[in-house]
């Protein structure tokens, strides 16, 4: 058994934002005042970059895991609900896919549903079998702008297995602060001026305000400044620019919405990509773009030229750079969120990798002698889950038709031998498959490459057990439950209102 006095008894956090308060949100939940003092750092004279508005169904998880009461978070934060991405112009121009959480169709045998699609559309022509997204629940009600929790349908199917929100990332960080600061976390209001290391880790931060703060373990959550990790630890940085090009994002904000889609939109453009993420109150938008094929005034001019409503304020500017570090794990200081990595914000990965960082942290929480094993796996998993991220997000941009010297270029930009790998596998039988550390299962696979106009061959042999007529009786049940059950459900602009009607303080445990 671990001593007592070799616990760890006080944790810094350095930085807020979602990914510090999480992080403190999350580490309170864990570790009473009683047994562990927790310390957030924060200057509120140093603005967060807040870009991260969209996120992946994860989210829940952790959501439950503090006790927050979803429509209480709906009304705090000005959220709304997110069944997937919408993806305009990404294959070629004035095209559109849907990549929808969930799953397609129905458990028809031991091989995943999209194969019997391939089939069916083999043997009936496209018309015939329909687009695969039909066979999604989320595709559907997204294209029709309607969401319930629980719609009955014929064939049983209550609702969305799988949904993520939208929310107004300030207001998250600020809900989340409240959580944390309610369970002992102390918070201070100040700049980290500098730090004490000693025998190789850090002792101690200073503070601008005079104060010093000691530590056992350091979490830095300080963005792209990686100020510990970065600076303090001097962990490199593994630079994915040749395969994620993407280094700048000139956001604004917009008048919300008419129709509040329940989803993000993704849409191509000259340099880049424009996100589209709609929220109660307001739309946030976002050019993400390369510099080296287009400079910040004409990007400018193409994000404010493709606003869906009128602009509310004025535009600005945030650099990035894609990549992680060497290591995200050095001695006693963790790196979460963007200071460990960032991958672009194209599939709303951001919030979904702090997560996960700080799931491993809990399950590999050390003591005070920091063992190198466990530390060693810590990094060996993070760097697994951002290289097969990476990979996801780069498929999209190799695999478009699209004419501008930019997209050119990423069709011919050597890809990495992992993505390849996934390519080649699908151009036969269409077959993808999920790794242990992978973020994105079958249904993303399928519904990007199929989006992106790379189909397989040929359909799997294993369906070919199936009757024709028993399959296309099924499948065009399948479609048919879709349509009634979306057909009963309320628009998402009316469901967001009932819900506030009846959302209430008192949002979380304590």
């Amino acid at each position: 058994m671990q001593s007592e006095g070799n616990a760890i008894r006080n944790i810094v956090i350095v930085g807020g934002g979602t990914a510090g308060w999480m992080s403190a949100a999350v580490l309170s939940r864990w570790f009473p005042r009683e047994y562990c003092e927790i310390h957030l750092v924060e200057s509120s004279a140093i603005p967060t970059v807040g870009v991260g508005e969209a996120t992946i169904p994860s989210i829940l998880k952790i959501n439950q895991m503090l006790g927050i009461d979803e429509p209480e978070l709906i009304r705090r934060t000005k959220g709304t609900y997110k069944l997937g991405i919408e993806f305009d112009g990404w294959a070629k121009s004035g095209e559109r896919y849907f990549h929808p959480f969930g799953s397609y169709g129905r458990i028809v045998g031991p091989i995943a549903f999209p194969h019997y699609w391939r089939r069916f559309r083999s043997a009936v022509g496209g018309r015939r079998a329909g687009n695969l997204e039909e066979y999604s629940l989320n595709a559907v009600a997204a294209a029709a702008r309607k969401f319930d929790h629980k719609s009955p349908s014929p064939s049983g199917q209550r609702g969305f297995t799988s949904y993520a929100l939208h929310f107004d990332a300030t207001l998250y960080a600020a809900y989340l602060a409240e959580i944390a600061e309610r369970r002992g976390v102390t918070r201070h209001d100040s700049k980290v001026v500098g730090h004490r290391m000693e025998d190789g880790s850090v002792a101690s931060i200073a503070l601008e305000n005079g104060s010093k703060l000691h530590g056992d373990l350091f979490i830095d959550c300080t963005g792209f400044r990686a100020l510990l990790i970065g600076g303090a630890m001097d962990v490199g940085f593994i630079d994915w620019s040749r395969f994620l090009p993407c280094d700048r994002a000139v956001v604004v904000q917009s008048e919300p919405l008419p129709d509040l889609p329940p989803f993000t939109r993704a849409k191509a453009g000259t340099a880049g990509w424009q996100w589209r993420i709609p929220l109660q109150d307001r739309t946030s938008n976002g050019y993400v773009y390369c510099s080296s094929y287009i400079d910040e005034e004409a990007a400018q001019t193409e994000l404010m030229a493709n606003l869906s409503t009128k602009a509310t304020a004025s535009p600005r500017l945030i650099r990035f750079r894609t990549g992680r570090r060497n290591t995200a794990w050095k001695r006693n200081v963790v790196a979460i969120g963007l200071s460990a990595g960032f991958i672009e914000p194209l599939e709303s990965t951001s919030i979904h990798l702090l997560q996960t960082g700080l799931e491993r942290l809990l399950n590999l929480m050390p003591t005070k002698d920091f063992r190198q094993a466990d530390i060693d796996f810590y990094n060996r998993s993070v760097a697994s889950e951002f290289e097969r991220v990476r990979d996801f997000i780069v498929l999209h941009y190799h695999t478009n038709a699209r004419t501008e010297k930019f997209w050119q270029d990423r069709r011919t930009e050597k890809i990495p031998e992992t993505l390849r790998e996934r390519i080649d596998l699908y151009r036969g039988y269409g077959r993808t498959f999920k790794s242990d550390d992978d973020l994105f299962g079958p249904v993303s696979w399928t519904a990007v490459m199929e989006g992106q106009g790379l189909h397989g061959e040929t359909h799997d042999p294993f369906t070919d057990c199936i009757p024709g007529d028993s399959l296309a009786n099924g499948l065009d049940a399948i479609r048919s439950d879709i349509q009634r059950a979306v057909a009963n459900m309320p628009s998402h602009k009316a469901y967001i209102e009932a819900m506030l009607k009846h959302a209430h303080p008192g949002s979380c445990e304590s």
